[in-house]
């Protein structure tokens, strides 16, 4: 493979800056460095998006970023920022819409060429404009791998990330969460903190099957639309008072008449000592009301 300096010289490039203009045969991935799951529903449709973008305009109009390889790789430019553009392009020059004459040796693509550690690159992806957000599973790989690169080092990866320690222990406590729960918050129906929280306190199986039933009551009052939302209702996500109903549902119809009804003068307090935190009472005091009556 010829230097990269020699490649871009023969296109009519500069070698004196950081910016090129290069064949889009002389770039590449390393799989390995990619941390987003490309065969899901939400990915493929940004994908054919991305593609048809690229079609209409023929050609991939925003600059990619990159690192150059070293050793017999010196003339590859490896992508750390634009993986999906690439993919999009090179599949539409195989389907041949460019024409006969446009090949990966003619098709030309700007490319930001930074050098750095591999932990610098991964860095890229997490910051990547132009592109699809990365999950919460996507970000959980990226910071596994970016502390395997730094042998654990927290403090290390929070610098090259630019992400504050707390920040990086949570997706690190998320990758001990069960998949259903995972996936649960990778749709967005859960937020990260509200699964991390009650983590805390419930096995695996358990968390599991209280935020399926959350999820459940949420559904159940977006289909309600007898009763008038909040201003700040949040229709796709759950919130800690679905949570918390949903474990009063699931200790049983009667235990919740019970707890209310014994004690209806004083409420808070009977909760209370049911083993519910006291901050989020006021938040779940009128759903309990309106089961009690549904139950009764």
């Amino acid at each position: 493979m010829a230097k990269l300096e020699k490649v871009v010289k023969d296109v009519g490039g500069k070698v004196a800056r950081t910016i090129f203009t290069v064949p889009i045969s002389i770039l590449d991935v390393i799989v390995e460095d990619d941390t987003r799951d490309r065969d899901t529903d939400r990915y493929l449709a940004h994908y054919q998006t991305v593609k048809a973008g690229i079609i209409q305009a023929g050609g991939i109009q925003d600059m990619l970023t990159g690192y150059r390889g070293k050793g017999e790789d010196d003339g590859t430019i490896f992508i750390t920022n634009g993986r999906t553009r690439f993919y999009a392009a090179l599949e539409a020059l195989e389907d041949g819409v460019f024409g006969d004459d446009v090949t990966e040796d003619t098709f030309m693509v700007e490319v930001k060429v930074n050098q750095g550690s591999e932990i610098d690159h991964l860095a890229t992806q997490l910051r990547a404009q132009n592109s699809l957000d990365l999950t919460p599973t996507e970000k959980a790989n990226l910071v596994k791998r970016a502390l395997g690169l730094a042998a654990g080092n927290v403090d290390i990866v929070a610098e090259r990330l630019t992400l504050r320690k707390p920040e990086i222990q949570k997706y690190i406590d998320f990758d001990n969460l069960p998949v259903p729960v995972k996936t649960l918050i990778d749709e967005g129906t859960v937020k990260l903190t509200t699964a991390l929280d009650f983590a805390k306190d419930h096995s695996d199986a358990e968390l599991t099957d209280i935020l399926s039933a959350a999820t459940a009551i949420k559904e159940e009052k977006n289909a309600d639309t007898t009763k008038p939302k909040g201003k700040g209702y949040k229709a796709n996500q759950v919130t800690r008072s679905d949570v918390y109903l949903a474990k009063l549902q699931a200790k049983g119809d009667d235990h919740v008449k019970q707890v209310i009804n014994s004690q209806r003068e004083n409420v808070t307090n009977a909760l209370t000592l049911d083993g519910f935190d006291p901050y989020v009472l006021n938040k779940i005091n009128k759903l309990v009301e309106s089961e009690v009556k549904r139950l009764s």
